[in-house]
């Protein structure tokens, strides 16, 4: 029996998709993750409702709270003293980490250590200082907000867009196309500490209602409702999509400042490529909450330099990929952001290209025979750039882990929607032509996605492996069966008089 691959969403450009939903023009949008949960309800004419409820993810929960109590004070304050007696003597300085991030947790230690940072840098004392004696320059230290309790508000978000928006389609067809109410901002995700909150006889105060009854949560605009028919409820749906955006002139600040509360409360870092997400019974993911003496916290939040842009770096590639030049501390002293994996990954594509498709483009690439290419050296030489340049195996930007939770940073574009501006067709005539050729291959892909064969789909893979054998039996030590043509080569025949 052969399971067949589930279908590839392929959305019409429908009226519908073509709703404006924000003013002024085109931007890049950013993309969170939700959490949905669907139910359908059979209404008393015979029809049927579906109730969508949305939850955020975790990155859009903040939980900071930047002031400080009298406890903090106090702790962070003998840190920097003690920091500033240690001068250079390195084990100090990690005995002065160690007791603050004890007392505290090590994403609290930093943020603590950041707003107490000393007003004069200048007068850290040069040499080791004794405990027993007096700094000889005192420590100058800002004045932060306070508070009484460590605990004082609820979580909430204020990322989440202006209203959602609910597409269901079946068939290809929109079935259902329905508008939620406008998002209340900011939005409690959790419990309010408060004494004077307003809670009923399950504890749970008002604010946060929303997450357990559907009601509330579609006066806070994270319910949909969607009425459907008999025969469109008996059919199902496909997919459904449930999107929105936050049309905000303070989107980028917005970001930023989620982005540090992630980094001071339930930790932010950057994924080293290669880390395995999950358990597996070989080996454990890549991430442990183990840190003996605090030294992994240590080494990121106190000898780690912020990124220098432009160089590279994971934390400067992401600065700029989210719009946030003009923000101030964004991933500094976040773990791995100083690698530089995508000057690695350019570095490999240099080395690689002349054995892979240099050697393809140029020797394997004939359509009426050995050698016979339609490209010119010119077109190979960009093709090279662009390669270079621009594909990257493991992604063009560097992954995040907020808490305990990874997440992958994807660029996409519309492959079909894609021109040059006006006036720039000439310039980016490869590109166009490239265009095309990705959207012909894009349609051959998806036809065939149902018949590949996957890792325990029974006659599927057994056939992967009966062509394995027909492929190594057919190959000569060159590489190539005389009297055989590669399959580019056909699909250049076709493409040919449009490509030469």
């Amino acid at each position: 029996m052969v399971t067949g691959n589930p279908q590839i969403p392929n959305i019409p450009m429908t009226p519908e998709l073509q709703a404006q939903l924000a003013a002024g023009p085109a931007r890049p949008l950013l993309l969170f993750p939700v959490r949905l949960e669907t139910r359908f309800f059979r209404q008393s004419d015979g029809s049927f409702e579906l109730r969508v409820r949305v939850y955020p993810d975790k990155v859009h929960i903040d939980s900071h709270e930047p002031e400080l109590t009298n406890d903090e004070l106090t702790w962070g304050k003998h840190f920097w003293e003690q920091t500033w007696r240690a001068a250079k003597n390195e084990e100090r300085r990690k005995a002065a980490w160690r007791q603050l991030a004890d007392r505290l947790d090590p994403q609290r230690a930093a943020w603590v250590a950041r707003v107490l940072k000393p007003l004069n840098p200048d007068d850290h004392p040069k040499d080791a200082i004794a405990n027993s004696d007096h700094l000889p320059n005192a420590v100058h230290f800002p004045t932060p907000a306070r508070k009484d309790e460590a605990w004082s508000r609820a979580p909430h978000t204020r990322v989440l867009p202006d209203f959602w928006t609910a597409l269901g389609y079946k068939d290809g067809r929109l079935v259902v196309n329905a508008k939620g109410s406008p998002i209340k901002d900011p939005l409690a995700s959790g419990p309010n500490p408060s004494r004077s909150a307003e809670v009923d006889e399950m504890g749970i105060d008002q604010d946060m209602k929303w997450m357990v009854d559907y009601e509330a949560a579609e006066e806070v605009g994270m319910a949909v409702r969607a009425k459907l028919s008999q025969q469109e409820a008996a059919a199902g749906l496909d997919f459904l999509l449930v999107v929105g955006i936050k049309d905000s002139p303070d989107a980028n600040s917005l970001l930023a400042e989620l982005l540090n509360a992630h980094h001071y409360t339930d930790g932010l870092s950057f994924i080293p490529q290669g880390t395995p997400s999950n358990n597996t019974q070989d080996a454990p993911s890549g991430f442990s909450s183990n840190n003996l003496g605090h030294e992994a916290s240590y080494l990121a939040e106190r000898t780690e330099p912020p990124a220098q842009s432009p160089d590279g770096s994971n934390s400067d590639l992401l600065i700029h990929a989210f719009g946030l030049t003009k923000a101030d501390h964004i991933f500094d002293n976040v773990p791995h952001g100083t690698a530089r994996e995508q000057f690695d990954a350019r570095q490999m594509n240099t080395a690689l290209w002349q054995a892979t498709w240099g050697y393809f483009l140029l020797q394997m690439l004939g359509a009426d025979g050995a050698g016979d290419s339609p490209l010119k050296d010119e077109d190979i030489a960009w093709a090279r750039t662009h390669f270079v340049d621009y594909v990257r195996a493991a992604g063009p930007l560097p992954a995040l882990r907020i808490g305990k939770q990874p997440y992958g940073v994807l660029p996409v574009t519309s492959l079909s929607a894609w021109k040059p501006r006006v006036g720039q067709e000439n310039e980016f005539k490869r590109d166009i032509l490239l265009q095309d050729l990705l959207n012909r291959l894009r349609d051959i892909w998806r036809r065939n996605f149902k018949d590949v064969p996957r890792l325990g789909r029974g006659e599927a893979w057994a056939r992967l492996h009966a062509r394995r054998r027909e492929v190594h039996t057919g190959q000569s030590m060159g590489g190539r069966r005389q009297g055989d043509r590669f399959p580019y080569d056909r699909l250049l025949r076709g493409l040919r008089g449009r490509y030469r």
